[in-house]
């Protein structure tokens, strides 16, 4: 009997040591994961964001001029040798408004004929063609934009589209906005923390969105309205004006709250 009630008390200490040791376990991976989710929780709560915005209006610096000199005839042969005949002495006028070879471009040359259909045999003929030949010009002293497109109708050109402005440098004008913006998010986050009592830490992240640029629509004189056929004779040079485009930058900055 004595041996039975010694072996009963080993037992249970052993399993009282077991239960122990299990509830230590338990308790100190409890407490971790405990910890671990606070403190994602917190991390979610200390950082703090703002977005900074900044519009800069910068004065275009290139004008793209687009047009055409389109010409109708029975004989191709003709058609092409004035057609061509024409388009150089347009590329001579221009160039003569210090416009540089490069910038001076062939977008288009399209012969095409004109049929005419006889519905009694089913038949199309040929009856004559149409030679259309476009250039593009790149003009960077905007002065000279009105002169030629006020010249190019007295040289046989008698097609024209709306002038195009553009900034020739466009990563100047978005790293000023770019910078303004950062600025402005700066000043927006100090006050924002002045008043609601957050202490800013480093900047942890920045992203930034926008870059878009607002393109001016030409308003000038009459002539030159779109795409537009224009008759072949002189005509007084039109007033056209570059405006402005604005370049909008957005940047947010989130800031690691102490």
């Amino acid at each position: 009997m004595q041996f039975n009630v010694e072996k009963s008390k080993s037992i249970f200490w052993v399993l009282m040591n077991t239960v122990l040791s299990l509830l230590i376990i338990f308790a100190v991976v409890g407490i971790s994961v405990f910890y671990q989710a606070t403190r994602g929780v917190e991390g979610q709560q200390r950082t703090f964001s703002v977005t900074g915005e900044a519009e800069v209006a910068t004065v275009p610096d290139l004008a793209t001029l687009s047009f055409s000199v389109v010409t109708e005839g029975i004989d191709s042969e003709k058609i092409q040798e004035e057609n061509n005949k024409k388009i150089n002495s347009v590329i001579v006028f221009v160039k003569g408004h210090d416009v540089e070879k490069e910038d001076v471009q062939t977008s288009g040359y399209n012969l095409n004929p004109k049929y005419n259909y006889d519905r009694q045999t089913g038949v199309s003929n040929i009856i004559g063609y149409t030679l259309s030949q476009n250039v593009t010009v790149k003009v960077r002293d905007l002065e000279s934009v009105s002169a030629i497109v006020g010249g190019l109708p007295a040289l046989g050109v008698n097609q024209i589209s709306s002038p195009q402005f553009s900034i020739e440098d466009q990563d100047a004008a978005m790293e000023e906005a770019r910078t303004e913006a950062i600025e402005n998010a700066k000043e927006k986050a100090k006050s924002l923390a002045k008043k609601t009592g957050l202490r800013l830490g480093d900047v942890i992240n920045v992203t930034e969105s926008g870059g878009r640029y607002d393109y001016p629509m030409y308003y000038g004189g009459a002539g030159v309205d779109g795409d537009i056929m224009m008759e072949t004779k002189a005509m007084s040079a039109p007033t056209i004006e570059p405006g402005t485009q604005d370049v909008r930058v957005y940047v947010t900055l989130t800031y690691e709250v102490k």
